[in-house]
């Protein structure tokens, strides 16, 4: 049963992992993905579906593990369904933010029509995006073109 609860868990931060790659409007963009928790759970599993070949103590020591891992996951789940509802609606608020940007040349969190949280992403992700074409620097809370 756990083995089956911690797989369910695992192929959805998987495909959530791939959805929210896929998704990005930049290669090298760091959107604090959890390195190491696939992994675990993935060597955790290993042991527990290949019990045969393994002792009894590595076996529990592992179910143990496994189930530690559980709230981590949700907790990562959660993260991850957020990343991707951010990154869904950047693409609506990069077309936003360079109107903003054309008519005034300055754009605030307050133009935006979001959360803070979210509108600071979209600020970063915009500034990193576009840094090579439109000259840029961060104010406050905003972004202003320069020159």
């Amino acid at each position: 049963v756990v083995a089956k609860v911690v797989g369910v868990l695992y192929d959805h931060l998987r495909e959530l992992e791939a959805d929210i790659d896929s998704l990005m409007p930049m290669e090298d963009y760091e959107w604090n993905k959890n390195l190491t928790l696939l992994d675990r759970m993935n060597t955790s599993l290993g042991v527990i579906n290949h019990y045969e070949s393994h002792e009894i103590n590595e076996i529990i020591s592992h179910l143990y593990r496994v189930l530690s891992y559980i709230d981590e996951a949700v907790d990562t789940v959660q993260y991850y369904n957020e990343r991707k509802e951010l990154l869904l609606n950047y693409r609506i608020l990069e077309k936003k933010i360079g109107r903003i940007l054309a008519d005034n040349d300055e754009v605030s969190l307050d133009d935006l029509g979001v959360s803070e949280k979210f509108g600071r992403e979209y600020l970063k992700l915009y500034l990193r995006g576009h840094y090579t074409e439109i000259p840029l620097e961060e104010v406050g809370s905003g972004l202003r073109r320069v020159g």
